[in-house]
C-alpha cells in the first residue's frame, strides 16, 4: 500500500482493487497522501498493537477477505484473542469485504444473538 500511495492520491482507489463510484474515488482522492503514509508507517510499527492481543477478553469478531494481503495476519491475530471468532470470506479482497454486506451480516447477526444470550 505504501508504494501506491507513493504514487500520489490518484493511486488510491487502486488500492482497493475494485471498482468505486465516481464520488467515492473523487473523495479518495483529495486525501493527503502524505498524511496518509505517515499513518501507515507508524502503525506498522507499533508494537502494542500485538501485545494488547492477549489482553482482549470482549467477544470479539474479525472477518477477511481470502484474497486479502492481511488474510493470513488476521487469522493469526485472532488466535491470539482469548474470546474471538474469525470467519473468512472466500474470494473476497480487502475492499470487496466492505461492499458484501450480504455476506457479512449473516455472520455479524449470529455473532451479536450468540454473544447477547
Amino acid at each position: 500500500m505504501l508504494q501506491a500511495l507513493n504514487q500520489g492520491a490518484e493511486a488510491i482507489p487502486g488500492v482497493w482493487g475494485v471498482p468505486l463510484s465516481p464520488s467515492l474515488q473523487a473523495r479518495l482522492v483529495t486525501n493527503d497522501v502524505q498524511a496518509l503514509i505517515a499513518y501507515r508507517t507508524e502503525r506498522l510499527a507499533s508494537p502494542g498493537f500485538l501485545a494488547m492481543l492477549p489482553q482482549m477478553t470482549m467477544p470479539c469478531l474479525v472477518f477477511a477477505g481470502e484474497a486479502d494481503p492481511v488474510y493470513p495476519a488476521n487469522k493469526e491475530f485472532t488466535a491470539r484473542i482469548p474470546n474471538a471468532t474469525f470467519f473468512s470470506l472466500p474470494g473476497l479482497g480487502h475492499a470487496d469485504t466492505l461492499f458484501r454486506s450480504d455476506f457479512v451480516l449473516p455472520h455479524v447477526t449470529e455473532f451479536l444473538r450468540r454473544v447477547n444470550r
